[in-house]
This record gives C-alpha cells, sequence and structure tokens, in this order.
C-alpha cells in the first residue's frame, strides 16, 4: 500500500459501506419480490463494495472514476426501472427507489472527495525534489569525479 493516509482514504471506505447497504437493501426495505430493482442492488452494491475496496487500498484512481460511474448509473436507475416496479415512487416500493438514489448521491460525492484527495496526493508526490547521489562507481565511469 502507498503512503496516502488513512485520513484521505475515508471516503472510499463510505462506499463500501454504501455498497453493503446497497447489497442487504433488498430484504431489510422487502423488494426481494421486485426482481429488477433487486438484482440492480445486488449488481451494483457488489459494484460499490469492490471499487470502494480497490480504491481504499490502492493510489490509483480509476477505481474512483469507476466509483462515480456507479453512482450515475444507481441515480438514473430508478427512473429507468420506476416503470417495472408496481407503484413507482409513491407506491410499495418507493422507499426502495428513495435509498438507491440516495446511495447513487452518496457514492457520487465520495467518489469525487476520493478523487481530489488522490489528485492532490499524486501532485503533492510530482513536486517533491528528487535527489540522486551517485556512486562512486558511477562518478569514476562518467568521468565526474
Amino acid at each position: 500500500m502507498d503512503n496516502m493516509s488513512f485520513s484521505r482514504r475515508w471516503p472510499s471506505w463510505v462506499i463500501v459501506l454504501a455498497g453493503i447497504w446497497l447489497f442487504v437493501s433488498p430484504w431489510v426495505l422487502g423488494f426481494t419480490d421486485q426482481t429488477t430493482l433487486m438484482w440492480s442492488s445486488y449488481i451494483s452494491g457488489a459494484a460499490l463494495f469492490v471499487f470502494g475496496l480497490w480504491s481504499a487500498l490502492s493510489g490509483s484512481v480509476v477505481p474512483s472514476w469507476l466509483n462515480v460511474l456507479a453512482g450515475a448509473w444507481l441515480i438514473a436507475s430508478p427512473f429507468a426501472l420506476s416503470s417495472r416496479i408496481e407503484g413507482g415512487f409513491s407506491g410499495e416500493y418507493g422507499n426502495a427507489l428513495w435509498s438507491t438514489i440516495i446511495v447513487g448521491a452518496v457514492a457520487v460525492v465520495m467518489a469525487s472527495i476520493a478523487l481530489a484527495y488522490k489528485y492532490m496526493w499524486l501532485n503533492s508526490r510530482a513536486t517533491e525534489p528528487t535527489v540522486y547521489r551517485r556512486s562512486q562507481g558511477d562518478c569514476r565511469e562518467l568521468g565526474t569525479c
């Protein structure tokens, strides 16, 4: 693991928790009979969990960008899927749809914060002075001793 401190990784851990919530939400909110919404929650929750964990354990910006995309899908998916859900937003499963939107917004915001931290960290590393010390062998070979 690189030297980016835990204090800058917390947004990724929030995404991991959001992924866990989204994965278990069909049971908690009682919409296991709505297969489209249920499978969307399982797949999206697993994706947030994996991408969040990858983001938390690496210095790479790729998983954070994937979390932004997953969060955008979660915000849009209830509107795309609401015609297949009994009652839509005002029906029995409205809480499940709103939960999906909220988790998507949390994922987008937390991934954006994680990206900001990572780009600041990468830029600070790029501006650190690099000290190169030649060994005596290098000095003799180059004739610069």
